[in-house]
């Protein structure tokens, strides 16, 4: 059978590797240095925004789409409410530099009860520890979130000792994450990715649920978008697809 790998990349060498395969697409036009400060309305609908930045002014748009991440400035222009569910653990992680790992290309996770915690090698030799645990534990890691980190990971059947010499920059301590989600679709603009759901980041879905919603979209609305009509049924349909491959995903992990 066919051999399957994954691979764990930091964003600094996602997002670039993402970045150059959008630019070098037929049809794509980058505009880098350009945020959004408003939105462009027509009888209701969202046809475009109020461009900020590098290019200043409208850009109308067949069709807008919120790819801008959990906290979506687009969202919020349109006035999309989130919906949210608690997330009763916190997370530190922290990266490491020269960690000695049995299976130096594995990817490594622990379950014990509620608290999990991984180790993932990336790229050029650098392993991100991450704990995820009960918030009843965040005062041992609020003051001191290194030595935390390094002290839980002791404490773990066959997990590598955390040389605090080896740590690459500070600990990055998530102390609330509440489950977030949007509607797909909102007034003709569709949204991807964290901007419509961002969930508990112990199940390591969000890149692969991102790039997923993306190509749902993509399924539903070419079509339509070439024929000059039809849009806003295929938005509904990316809606409800939306919905039929995610919704029980999100119930499951919000409980």
């Amino acid at each position: 059978g066919r051999s399957l790998s994954g691979y764990n990349l930091r964003r600094q060498k996602l997002d670039p590797i993402l970045r150059r395969l959008a630019e070098r697409t037929d049809g794509v036009v980058a505009l880098s240095g350009t945020s959004a400060r408003g939105l462009i309305v027509d009888d209701g609908r969202i046809v475009g925004i109020e461009a900020a930045g590098a290019h200043e002014g409208p850009i109308r748009a067949s069709l807008v789409i919120a790819a801008d991440g959990r906290q979506s400035a687009l969202a919020q222009l349109a006035g999309i409410p989130a919906r949210t569910s608690p997330n009763g653990r916190f997370a530190c992680a922290a990266y490491y530099r020269g960690l000695k790992l049995a299976r130096p290309t594995t990817s490594l996770m622990w379950l014990d009860h509620a608290d999990a915690a991984y180790l993932f090698p990336n790229d050029d030799g650098v392993t991100v520890a991450v704990a995820l645990r009960r918030k009843d534990r965040l005062d041992e890691f609020r003051e001191h979130p290194s030595a935390a980190l390094e002290a839980f990971f002791r404490a773990l059947d066959g997990a590598p000792e955390l040389d605090p010499a080896c740590r690459h920059g500070a600990p990055i301590l998530m102390k609330d994450y509440p489950n977030q989600w949007r509607e797909p679709a909102h007034r003709g603009m569709a949204l991807v990715g964290d901007a419509a759901m961002s969930i508990d980041p112990l199940w390591g879905i969000g890149c692969g649920w991102a790039i997923q919603s993306a190509e749902w979209l993509v399924d539903a609305t070419a079509d339509a978008l070439h024929a000059g009509s039809g849009l806003e049924r295929a938005l509904k349909a990316y809606g409800r697809r939306h919905h039929r491959e995610l919704d029980g995903h999100r119930l499951l992990i919000n409980d």
